[in-house]
């Protein structure tokens, strides 16, 4: 939500990622939950024979199993990460304890806010209706080869499937060019002096708070600026005897 402190408007990382949303899906909303920002499923798909062929010619396997679970692995090469073992394989139970497997597979996206990168990071995944991998790779491959299967595909899965494995809403894509988190903003302002910066962390002198982690849109930045130097001085004042 946008939030207001001393007088000052701001924006939170959900407001941003639900701006960057309506610009590609408008009828879609970010969920936040311990592992970050998502989406609910964009679109279900049910793994035909023919699909599962498709596959199969890309990479993507199932692989042979003793117990009652049907597993797909992909054995496209892998990035590896030190110390884990890849996360490449979908696993898929019996529906309704019954013989057959719900062979589903939903599409959503795992959404982050980055300043590094001056936007919204729309990140493809995977769900099979048991267990899905972690890691990006064979996310974005499953995600690719449904897509550019599908006639029907949205847009956005269609631009994701044409991408590198990611696509990038930028700041002045959704209106913010120039926008800046306060963290950021605030370390400008205290130019290194160890003092400032103490003060932030020990005393409730700057509203807005620069711990919180809000983002200030270019035109208001001054105003904070202004607005924190006020505060020091009252501050500082209030020091003397």
């Amino acid at each position: 939500m946008i939030t207001e402190k001393a007088g000052i408007f701001s924006l939170t990382e959900t407001e941003i990622i639900k701006k960057a949303l309506r610009h590609k899906y408008d009828s879609l909303m970010p969920i936040k939950d311990n592992r970050g920002f998502h989406t609910k499923p964009i679109k279900t798909y049910w793994l035909t024979d023919e699909i599962l062929k498709t596959l199969a010619s890309q990479g993507i396997v199932q692989q042979s199993r003793e117990d009652k679970v049907f597993t797909l692995i992909d054995q496209n090469p892998q990035e590896q990460i030190p110390r884990f073992r890849p996360s490449n394989y979908w696993n898929f139970g019996s529906r309704n304890n019954e013989e057959a497997f719900d062979l589903t597979i939903s599409l959503s996206f795992d959404l982050v806010v980055s300043t590094k990168e001056r936007g919204v990071i729309f990140f493809p995944i995977t769900h099979a209706s048991l267990v899905s991998p972690t890691d990006p790779l064979p996310n974005f491959r499953m995600f690719k080869i449904l897509t550019e299967n599908d006639e029907t595909a949205h847009t956005l899965t269609k631009e994701i499937a044409r991408s590198d494995g990611k696509i990038i809403v930028m700041w002045n894509e959704i209106g913010l060019g120039g926008i800046r988190k306060l963290a950021d903003l605030f370390a400008e302002f205290a130019k290194s002096n160890k003092s400032i910066i103490r003060l932030s962390k020990k005393e409730e002198v700057f509203d807005p708070d620069p711990k919180e982690n809000l983002f200030i849109e270019e035109h208001i930045q001054p105003r904070v600026f202004k607005t924190w130097q006020e505060q020091l001085e009252e501050y500082r004042n209030s020091l003397i005897v």
